[in-house]
């Protein structure tokens, strides 16, 4: 694969460390080059303290570099109001990411989540990737964690071994 770029689409920082982390730590492993979105951001407006606010900006800088993406990239949209902004005003401020990445795989939240900003996510993630908008992307997978997760909780020893995302056949080699 001559373009090893990922783009990992989040539409709240954690998303891609319980939805994707194992593979995504795998891909840079391998030499890839791991770029990560965050769509949504924390705000007083919200309800969220400043002290809360400055705690999750230093969660994300430690999740990066822990990570070692290559960059990060934010929208800033208000978190859990993705459903009452313009789809086209997501896609916009996306495609740039998209522009600037090149990515050839993007990981994004399953359609099917109940969290409307997954949802949201999803769509717009999907409008970037059309061919004739971003040649560069062969793959788009979704992942899935959060339901699952509470589930098996109980179970997660055994489940240790188990992987919400497919290894793809690009790293399984």
């Amino acid at each position: 694969m001559d373009n090893k770029r990922i783009l990992v689409v989040a539409p709240h920082p954690d998303d891609e460390t319980l939805g994707c982390g194992a593979t995504l730590l795998k891909y840079i492993q391998k030499g890839f080059e791991v770029h990560w979105l965050i769509v949504t951001k924390m705000t007083e407006s919200m309800g969220f303290s400043k002290e809360r606010i400055d705690n999750r900006l230093r969660e994300i800088e430690k999740v990066e570099n822990e990570f070692c993406f290559k960059k990060t990239h934010f929208l800033n949209f208000e978190t859990t109001k993705l459903d009452t902004l313009s789809n086209g005003d997501i896609i916009s401020a996306m495609m740039k990411v998209f522009q600037e990445v090149k990515p050839t795989i993007v990981y994004t939240p399953f359609r099917n989540d109940v969290h409307s900003d997954h949802k949201v996510t999803f769509d717009s993630v999907m409008a970037c990737s059309k061919w004739f908008r971003c040649k560069e992307v062969k793959e788009v997978s979704s992942y899935i964690f959060k339901q699952i997760l509470i589930i098996i909780h109980p179970f997660i020893p055994f489940f240790t071994r188990w992987s919400a995302s497919p290894i793809p056949e690009s790293i399984s080699k």
